[in-house]
């Protein structure tokens, strides 16, 4: 099994590749990346390795970061079968299956959020960063594009969440014990977030949140509310979330979402050891990086041989703090562990220059002729 972790900038693109039977690779793809990643990373990667077919497709969540590549590669597949074209030959895989969780069968099945994001729409065109209003349309703008994304799947006849009886992929187990999905090959996946209790809260939330500021969609939101709902983002608290198993490897896959809330999901699927904690060869770090979404105690519980993290330095991503943290934590429990990362911005290059001979911890970074680096 290994991840093949492609050049995204600040967004993730991710192919995970496995061999059903020898000289048979099989593949699946997470997120396409923010624009153009298809046209520059994700389509000359295909041609690489010879990709034909993927088993599946995993929108993690509606971030444009992680949205607009996909959308990129479903109209490109469109395009090519409306020229009767062939579109493998053009490095566009055919596709077996879409995993998306759809916002109006899971955060918002009452439809109050959608109603309040469009009243609050028609003043995000005056409004400045910060306010009501543009987080608002920053939200409705995901929801769409979520939309345009099930559209283009109809149009090509690409199945969604047809593993799951079309139901949302959630942690709890609805309709089979537990949610677990396995593949050719024996690739196993089972889904550790989001969870209906941590969305449930997350829908109340930004129902009182819009409430709030329905009034004076306008006015600038205080400082401490603006940080509550990057913590609370609706679109990153809602990534699918898997724990990955083949042969023995393992990974996790994280989207956006946060550490305490991946560590909850684990401990409702039975995953994590008696002290609360869990051995992965692999561990996507969540929010590419970010510091509001671990700490140092989630790199001591969710260990991991090789920590991969898809940044260029663009917010503040990846935080020093975080990789202060993989290091500190590998230091207290003797762990020899690799940072593996698509880009060094300055931030890792200050961490690289800071590390002794003696530290357990390993930096490795994209060559930058190359599309992608595997783990």
């Amino acid at each position: 099994m290994r991840l093949i972790v492609i050049e995204a900038k600040y967004g993730d693109c991710l192919l995970l590749e496995w061999t059903d039977k020898p000289g048979s690779n099989r593949y699946i793809l997470i997120d396409g990346g923010p624009n153009r990643t298809f046209d520059k990373r994700l389509s000359p990667t295909f041609a690489e390795l010879g990709v034909k077919q993927l088993d599946l497709v995993i929108n993690s969540h509606i971030d444009t970061d992680h949205i607009n590549g996909l959308l990129e590669y479903f109209s490109t597949i469109a395009e090519k079968r409306a020229k009767n074209k062939d579109a493998a030959a053009y490095a566009t895989p055919s596709i077996i299956e879409l995993w998306h969780n759809q916002f109006a069968k899971t955060l918002d099945k009452s439809g109050a959020i959608t109603a309040s994001l469009q009243s609050l729409a028609a003043d995000a065109a005056a409004s400045i960063p910060g306010t009501a209003a543009a987080e608002g349309d920053f939200l409705l703008q995901g929801v769409a594009q979520g939309n345009q994304l099930l559209a283009l799947a109809k149009k090509l006849k690409i199945p969604v969440n047809a593993s799951n009886d079309g139901l949302p992929l959630l942690v709890e187990k609805i309709g089979r014990e537990p949610a677990e999905f396995t593949f050719k090959g024996d690739l196993r996946m089972i889904v550790v977030g989001p969870s209906e209790g941590n969305l449930e809260k997350l829908r109340k939330s930004w129902e009182s949140y819009l409430a709030k500021h329905k009034k004076k969609p306008a006015a600038r939101v205080r400082d401490s509310d603006t940080a509550a709902m990057v913590d609370s983002s609706v679109p990153n608290l809602s990534s699918i979330q898997l724990y990955v198993w083949h042969n023995g490897r393992t990974m996790l896959l994280t989207g956006d979402g946060r550490g305490d809330h991946l560590l909850e999901g684990l401990d409702e699927q039975g995953l994590l050891d008696a002290k609360g904690g869990i051995d992965v060869d692999v561990l996507k770090v969540p929010h590419h990086g970010s510091d509001r979404d671990a700490d140092q105690a989630f790199f001591e519980k969710v260990r991991a041989k090789k920590y991969v993290i898809s940044a260029d330095g663009r917010y503040d991503n990846p935080s020093e703090d975080v990789l202060e943290w993989i290091l500190a934590a590998a230091k207290k429990q003797s762990r020899k562990v690799e940072i593996v990362l698509t880009n060094r911005p300055t931030v890792v290059e200050k961490f690289e220059a800071r590390l002794r001979p003696s530290d357990p911890c390993k930096v490795i970074v994209r060559e930058d002729d190359a599309h992608w680096i595997g783990v």
